[in-house]
Formats: C-alpha cells, sequence, structure tokens
C-alpha cells in the first residue's frame, strides 16, 4: 500500500496565530495545527474532580483504617487527574514544526525528547505526550479519528519515521502503523 500524504504546509493565517514568544528556527517550517483539549471541558473536568474530592476528605475521621487508605488513593488518583486537566488547559494542543513540536502557548519541545504512550480509559482514548518520559505535557483525544487528527499523526509521522504514531488514526492510515502494548512509552524520533 502507498504511503499517504496528508501533511500540508500550514497557510499563513494559521501561523499569525503562532505565539509571539515563538520565534522559529532558520529553516524551521509549521507543518501542522492540531487542537488536542477544549479549555471549557478542562475546566469542567477540573471542577468535578474538585467536587469529588470534598466527600472522602469530609467523611475522613468517621472511616475505618481500610477506608481512609482507599479515600487517600481515591484522592490521589483524582489530584493527579486534576494535574492532567491543568497542563491540557494550559497547553491546548500542538503545532508540529520539521525540528519542534511547539505547544499553543509557546512551549518548544525538540522532537528527540518527545515521548508517546497510549491512554486507553473507556470511554476515551488519548496520546499521552510527555516529554523525556517524565513531565506530561498533552493528552491528544484519538476516538473520533477525523482527518484533521490523521494529519496530526501524518506530520508527526513525516517528521519521525515512527509508524507507532500511526496507529491512532483512521483506517486509512492505520493499515501503514505497528502497535503498541499501551504500557510502553515509545520515543518519537527512535534512534
Amino acid at each position: 500500500m502507498s504511503e499517504l500524504n496528508l501533511t500540508r504546509e500550514a497557510p499563513d493565517d494559521e501561523l499569525s496565530d503562532l505565539p509571539e514568544n515563538v520565534k522559529l528556527d532558520k529553516g524551521e517550517v509549521v507543518l501542522y495545527k492540531y487542537l488536542c483539549s477544549i479549555r471549557f471541558f478542562c475546566v469542567l473536568k477540573i471542577i468535578v474532580c474538585a467536587l469529588f474530592i470534598w466527600p472522602p476528605c469530609a467523611l475522613f475521621l468517621e472511616l475505618g483504617v481500610f477506608m481512609k487508605i482507599c479515600c487517600v488513593i481515591f484522592i490521589i488518583a483524582l489530584l493527579v487527574a486534576i494535574y492532567y486537566e491543568i497542563m491540557n488547559f494550559i497547553h491546548e494542543g500542538f503545532y508540529v514544526t520539521n525540528k519542534h513540536l511547539i505547544t499553543y502557548n509557546g512551549r518548544k519541545i525538540n522532537l528527540n525528547d518527545i515521548w508517546f504512550l497510549r491512554s486507553s480509559f473507556p470511554p476515551s482514548y488519548s496520546i499521552s505526550f510527555h516529554e523525556n518520559k517524565s513531565k506530561f505535557l498533552q493528552d491528544c483525544s484519538w476516538s473520533n479519528k477525523s482527518d484533521d487528527l490523521d494529519g496530526f499523526l501524518m506530520a508527526l509521522y513525516e517528521v519521525s519515521g515512527n509508524r507507532y504514531i500511526l496507529q491512532f488514526g483512521s483506517e486509512k492510515i492505520n493499515a501503514n502503523a505497528l502497535k503498541s502494548n499501551g504500557v510502553t512509552f515509545i520515543k518519537l524520533i527512535q534512534e
């Protein structure tokens, strides 16, 4: 099967909203712009998680030891979810260039430092992008399988040559993909 080329250079009107604090390097070109999360929904998720923290905290003193341990684990999980949503709110999406991944807030990350992980927690499926395996950057949903998502994944594939990234796309690009088990971090640019 021949390789599909869904990547395009972003037109000038899309480049005009590149964050002011970002200066492209010489020879660097924006290949694709992709919105990963909508800020309104991030705020809603943060509020819901914060509301779910309140009941276990209010009942904490009245519970037995086992239930206290369960409450602590539950609260830690909610705090991690809030952290992820705050990062999704801050970064919002990516500009893919031939040298960097640039977040909507202007953070430039070298493509060699990007790792991704398949996050599959129904009903939401997402690709978690991390910097150097340890610092969470952004979740990008892949449950909708749109042409916009395919363009984003193809842009990442063209700059990295990594076929694992194609597994999240629609059937037309998924056929060329390598599959991951969803547990292991995968480096975007493999040496």
